[in-house]
């Protein structure tokens, strides 16, 4: 199981980090605090679930 930051996992799903926390916020994926909830991670697990053939960086960050 491996982790990653927002801004590895923008640059894996070719979109901005602020993308990233907006579908956290959505709820489309999970994060995980650690150090006291200074530093966010996410699995990568996860991001392969919910975006696994990249449709959502492929359409302009919208679900497809």
């Amino acid at each position: 199981m491996a982790y990653i930051t927002i801004k590895q996992a923008a640059e894996l799903v070719r979109v901005h980090p602020n993308t990233i926390r907006n579908w956290i916020k959505a709820g489309l994926l999970k994060q995980y605090q650690v150090n006291r909830g200074y530093k966010v991670l996410l699995k990568t697990e996860d991001i392969e679930r919910a975006f696994g053939s990249k449709d959502m960086a492929n359409n302009g960050g919208k679900r497809a």
